[in-house]
């Protein structure tokens, strides 16, 4: 028995160590005055749309859109009603009454959204026999409005600076890339890479190389989680104390590789958080890696990562790399094109990539993340490999770089 816990007490102690080197790494790290400016700004962008009052498009949802579809319907049948087929015509008298009933409801109300809902669904079904086009948009109309509908309320926000807290994190959060929520982690793993080089107290402190590193990624992997919530805490809050928390079961919908997909605020807000966190621990752990070659390698790195899904040519479907981009890393750190955001125009397919999904994404991230956690680990072994080659040649061990 003793020497079992012999055998155990290096590695506890070991573990202990990696830990507070971790813990000192985060201490000096955030007196960092590069993280405190890079946190602000992002904050201040997350409150940008609140604050400068981002249209939500209601206008595609509204009692003017019913008006309007109304007078085109009541031009159809005056004018093309010797010309319709049967179907057709019954149809659009549908329609008419539908919008009709939609028109003499109050806006907002329960009446008026069923009644666009059956409007919409009618659409669909002349969509379906041939007579209009839209790819899903009629379909993707008739469950927004079935969705508002069974919302208590049926609240409508013209505006972001309307939204209550879950629905503008799920707007704002679909909005913003990721660079915007993941940036203060970023730079305050390159203020960690740094300090692991160099001549500072902490690159030379009395811990194993393969622990240091270790904990320097446990450490950045500590910032994502919370420079996240530093990040998004400001936005929430403000919605809150100006619109109230707001309801979880508000509907999103989306066309997503021409597929109607329902979701609710909460949902998508789950969504959001959890790739973004595993785009994060998978961002950092790419940067201790890169980080041995330095830190100012292992920020740009990171930020070409984050921009490189943003550029035109990377959703093209030209794009050599298309038939895969669902299997890239980088495809998920696009939240509008995997998740999506609140808003009530729902006209357009919003996937650049048709597999790509969030489990999906989720598997891919988590699987980078290892990845690179593996890689630093072998290529600290290889090192220590070498430096003890290089002792028993006679050689100097360079642990202290």
């Amino acid at each position: 028995m003793g020497m079992r816990i012999a055998s155990k007490r290096p590695k506890a102690e070991s573990l202990r160590a990696s830990l507070a080197y971790a813990a000192d790494l985060l201490r000096v790290c955030l007196r960092d005055k590069a993280i405190a400016a890079s946190l602000i700004a992002c904050q201040a962008l997350l409150l940008l749309p609140m604050i400068v009052g981002f249209p939500m498009n209601e206008e595609a949802i509204n009692r003017d859109r019913a008006l309007s579809m109304l007078g085109i319907v009541r031009n159809e049948l005056s004018a093309y009603k010797d010309e319709f087929p049967e179907e057709l015509y019954d149809l659009t008298q549908q329609q008419y009454r539908h919008y009709s009933d939609a028109v003499a409801a109050k806006y907002p109300s329960k009446e008026f959204f069923r009644a666009m809902a059956a409007a919409s669904e009618v659409e669909d079904a002349e969509q379906r026999a041939g007579y209009l086009t839209g790819d899903n948009m009629h379909s993707a109309y008739a469950k927004l409005f079935d969705g508002l509908a069974n919302i208590d309320g049926t609240p409508v926000y013209a505006t972001a600076a309307d939204l209550p807290a879950l629905e503008y994190l799920s707007f704002v959060l679909g909005l913003m890339p990721a660079i915007v929520v993941l940036l203060p982690a970023v730079v305050a793993t390159t203020s960690i890479v740094r300090r692991l080089r160099g001549q500072t107290l902490l690159a030379h402190a009395p811990i194993g190389r393969t622990a240091r590193r270790a904990a320097a990624t446990m450490a950045s992997i500590a910032c994502v989680a919370a420079g996240m919530a530093a990040v998004v805490m400001p936005a929430a809050l403000v919605a809150l104390l100006r619109n109230g928390i707001g309801d979880p079961a508000y509907p999103l919908v989306h066309i997503i590789a021409n597929n109607v997909v329902t979701s609710t605020a909460g949902r998508a807000i789950s969504e959001d958080i959890a790739l973004l966190a595993l785009a994060g621990v998978a961002l950092v752990s790419v940067m201790c890696v890169v980080g041995r070659a330095g830190a100012t390698r292992a920020f740009a790195a990171s930020v070409t990562l984050c921009v490189l899904p943003l550029l035109p040519p990377y959703s093209a479907s030209s794009a050599p790399w298309a038939a895969f981009g669902s299997w890239l890393p980088t495809t998920y750190l696009r939240l509008d094109q995997i998740v999506g955001q609140m808003t009530y125009s729902v006209a357009f397919d919003i996937s650049a990539f048709p597999q790509a999904t969030v489990g999906r994404g989720a598997a891919i991230l988590a699987c980078v993340a290892a990845t690179a956690c593996l890689m630093g680990i072998a290529l600290e072994a290889w090192d220590n490999a070498r430096d003890r080659h290089r002792l028993a040649e006679g050689g100097s061990d360079d642990r202290a770089r």
